[in-house]
């Protein structure tokens, strides 16, 4: 997959997550705090920022990838967002 695709169809999942945002998904799903959670796929990282937030300080996310491009993202989220949680795996 080039990195243009996989911008574009970040993008698509930007408007995805303002239709049904990530939160109430994780919700659904019954992550809580303290949960290690492993982001298998994470894209360019809609599921990062909630998650992060429900497992909280004590919890850990790995985001996994094997696209650099969606790593880098993650990163760039993490950083701005200030997720201290949060480790990046490249697959």
């Amino acid at each position: 997959m080039s990195d243009l695709w996989f911008k574009l169809m970040a993008l698509e999942f930007r408007i995805r997550d303002r239709l049904r945002p990530r939160m109430e998904v994780m919700k659904e799903v019954g992550i809580k705090g303290g949960f290690k959670v492993l982001d298998y796929g994470c894209g360019p990282g809609g599921y990062i920022a909630p998650v992060s937030e429900l497992i909280g300080e004590n919890g850990r996310l790995y985001a996994l990838d094997v696209m650099p491009v969606a790593l880098e993202m993650v990163k760039r989220l993490t950083a701005k967002k200030k997720l201290q949680n949060v480790e990046t795996i490249f697959f």
